[in-house]
């Protein structure tokens, strides 16, 4: 990880949290189709069977934010990974796919599931 960032379990409540989860929610509505979309609110990211991380600065303030949702048998998806518009183009989220891949396979998962849109919008998100 590098210094300048840390990654947390955190609870989609936590304010700086939920403002990254409704800006991925807006920005999901916008750019798939209503039958497509599968982005995850805040009570929906609260199911037990899901975790959430946060993805800070230096200072603390939420940068980003990423899921694992645990499916049956050793397999889990990776849901809400999100970076804050003005924090992009840091590698942000990549640091967060590998914190979110090294804690899945620490705890025995075999494979991971990451379901993503097909529109110029989620390039980035087939690119990792």
């Amino acid at each position: 990880m590098d210094a300048l960032t840390s990654v947390d379990r955190v609870r989609p409540d936590d304010p700086e949290v939920a403002a990254l989860i409704d800006s991925h929610l807006d920005q999901s509505q916008d750019e798939t189709p209503p039958e497509s979309n599968h982005t995850m609110g805040q009570s929906e990211l609260a199911a037990p069977d899901i975790r959430l991380w946060a993805i800070r600065d230096a200072q603390g303030h939420a940068l980003g934010c990423g899921a694992l949702k645990q499916l049956p048998g050793a397999l889990a998806e990776v849901k809400s990974v999100h970076v804050a518009h003005s924090a992009r183009g840091q590698g942000l989220a990549r640091q967060l796919m590998f914190h979110l891949i090294e804690t899945a396979r620490a705890e025995g998962t075999t494979a991971l599931v990451l379901e993503t849109g097909w529109t110029d919008h989620h390039a980035a998100a087939r690119a990792l």
